[in-house]
């Protein structure tokens, strides 16, 4: 069982720190407040999955009232030592939240039922909106197999994340997934901070030495960001984001 995995004193939950895991916080946090309707950092915020309380911190510090869920005893001690109120049993999850995110923690799930059927009934009926992120089965990343890019590009294989990664989600399968549960989708996206990883190859073969990088710097950097928006905009970004309501 996952429980048991989370619960091994091997086991360490995700805290945050990390320029990628910085960004991914904030990049949330900031989609999270773009799709409220009419609500700014003063509602109600639970983090379904929420690790060391890195984002819940974040969350809290810029007006949420926040509360956590994880099934790692060691992430709960961690969560309540920083002061944040964090809950390891479903039944205790509070009501009438305004958000709630469920970050890197729906593909880990053995009991969908179990699980969405609280979380659904954790969510404020009316204006209440649920924030899913998945990796995304559609993804480059996915679709070129990580074994070759992990040898020849250095990325290493997050995808498939066996045996921890339980069940895979494309847009449709997952909006196919909450609708079972009275869920609609308001909007859906593809991010990925890991796609610089791939340019590093990119700038290996371009340089051709420190003077040719300098002048190429700026011409790179427009094509890149050109790559990003279609990159994204194609639906083949690493991570699939979701944000639901309860269906009307």
């Amino acid at each position: 069982m996952l429980e048991t995995f989370y619960s091994t004193p091997g086991y360490k939950p995700h805290e945050g720190g990390e320029s990628q895991a910085s960004a991914t916080i904030f990049y949330l946090l900031a989609r999270i407040a773009l799709h409220h309707p009419g609500l700014n950092s003063s509602g109600t915020f639970l983090d379904f999955g929420c690790g060391g309380g890195a984002l819940l911190g974040e969350a809290a510090r810029l007006g949420w009232r926040v509360n956590g869920y994880d099934i790692s005893p060691q992430a709960i001690q961690t969560c309540r030592a920083k002061g944040l109120e964090v809950q390891g049993d479903l039944s205790r999850i509070p009501s009438s939240m305004d958000a709630i995110l469920m970050c890197h923690s729906l593909e880990h799930i053995s009991d969908f039922t179990g699980t969405l059927t609280a979380v659904v009934q954790a969510l404020r009926p009316d204006t209440g909106r649920l924030f899913v992120a998945v990796p995304n089965a559609r993804s480059l990343r996915a679709i070129l197999s990580p074994p070759m890019l992990s040898r020849y590009a250095g990325v290493n294989e997050r995808y498939s994340a066996f045996p921890i990664h339980l069940s895979y989600f494309s847009a449709r399968s997952l909006k196919r997934l909450l609708a079972g549960y009275g869920l609609e989708c308001v909007a859906q996206e593809t991010y990925a901070f890991g796609i610089d990883s791939y340019f590093r190859v990119w700038d290996d073969i371009k340089s051709g030495g420190p003077a040719s990088a300098e002048v190429n710097k700026h011409r790179s950097s427009a094509i890149k960001r050109r790559i990003k928006s279609a990159f994204f905009g194609s639906g083949l970004g690493e991570n699939l984001l979701g944000i639901y309501r309860r269906r009307r």
